[in-house]
């Protein structure tokens, strides 16, 4: 059921993902701000976590396939958080904007999701045994 507390760290990811990230900047480069619509492939990684956050939460009813889209979005947001890390580091006159620490957040939120995912399993699983 959509009502699920992961539905909302799902919505969540969603709206952090689809709205925040194209209103402020990622990076600012030399006090100059870096959005995301300037970096191209950065935009695609966001939008496959939008799309995969929006997919999972149609697919309440199977569980176990929510649970691997959750998987596999918090693996690409990983990779987005240690691309951010390795820019910040490693790359002269550049500071993070809103924006970049949005793939912690999304990291947050997926494990959690996946979290209360489990939980919904196990209670369904008990519920089986019982009958």
């Amino acid at each position: 059921m959509i009502q699920r507390i992961q539905s909302i760290f799902l919505a969540l990811v969603i709206l952090s993902s689809g709205v925040a990230s194209w209103y402020f900047p990622v990076f600012y480069f030399n006090e100059i701000p870096q959005m995301l619509s300037q970096m191209l492939w950065l935009a695609i990684f966001f939008f496959v976590t939008m799309f995969l956050a929006f997919f999972s939460l149609l697919q309440f009813r199977k569980r176990k396939t929510q649970f691997m889209l959750n998987r596999l979005n918090l693996i690409i947001n990983l990779g987005l958080t240690f691309y951010v890390a390795y820019s910040v580091f490693t790359l002269e006159n550049i500071t993070t904007g809103t924006t970049a620490i949005l793939p912690m957040i999304h990291v947050i939120f997926l494990s959690l999701a996946n979290r209360y995912i489990q939980k919904d399993e196990k209670l369904v699983r008990a519920a089986d045994r019982i009958r």
